[in-house]
């Protein structure tokens, strides 16, 4: 009897029990939800951060008027990049005064990127140079011919080292604009650019 029933109920019930399908149920808590979400939200703005600095402007080369106010009115600068990171710079100013003499300042230095997004890129630059001062004055000298004095043009010139810094403003217009700062002959830095890439 014990066999029997063994074989009519406990064999069976084995047999049909294999055939019914698993149910799997996931077993989360409020503290896993909320770590799956800002794993989720991590990933989004990393791929959102990657599409859109794609898209931002990159350096581009120019050749630009610069002049320093208030004592070198004409200049010229030339910005070439050698990738989207950094580039080199160098400019050039000149200024002839009367009473005063002439000034020139040289300049060269890095570049790169500080800020930039689809429409514009803001440069900053920082170089190393030198500022020439020459004073022009008349000086008499100690021979005279019937009562006329003689006087000789004499110059004396100065040469400092020069620090240079500032910011120049790309857009994807032609043109670029510029604000600066020299050391050696102190003064302000106006420049505007014509751009290429």
């Amino acid at each position: 009897m014990k066999k029997l029933l063994l074989t009519l109920f406990i064999i069976p019930a084995f047999i049909y029990g294999q055939d019914t399908p698993l149910i799997e149920q996931k077993v989360t808590t409020e503290k896993m939800e909320k770590e799956d979400q800002k794993k989720k939200d991590k990933d989004y703005k990393k791929s959102k951060r990657r599409t859109i600095t794609s898209f931002d402007m990159h350096p581009k080369n120019q050749i630009g008027y610069i002049m320093s106010l208030p004592t070198c009115p004409l200049g010229l600068n030339y910005y070439n990049f050698f990738n989207k990171h950094i580039g080199m710079y160098i400019d050039y100013k000149y200024g002839d005064q009367v009473y005063v003499g002439t000034t020139s300042i040289v300049n060269g230095g890095i570049a790169f990127p500080v800020i930039k997004n689809a429409r514009r890129v803001f440069i900053l630059y920082l170089g190393f140079g030198a500022g020439t001062q020459t004073t022009e004055y008349l000086a008499t000298n100690d021979y005279s011919t019937d009562n006329y004095l003689i006087y000789d043009d004499q110059q004396i010139s100065y040469t400092y080292g020069n620090f240079n810094f500032g910011i120049l403003r790309q857009t994807n217009a032609l043109i670029s604009w510029q604000l600066g700062f020299d050391t050696a002959v102190p003064g302000i830095n106006l420049g505007m650019g014509f751009t290429w890439k």
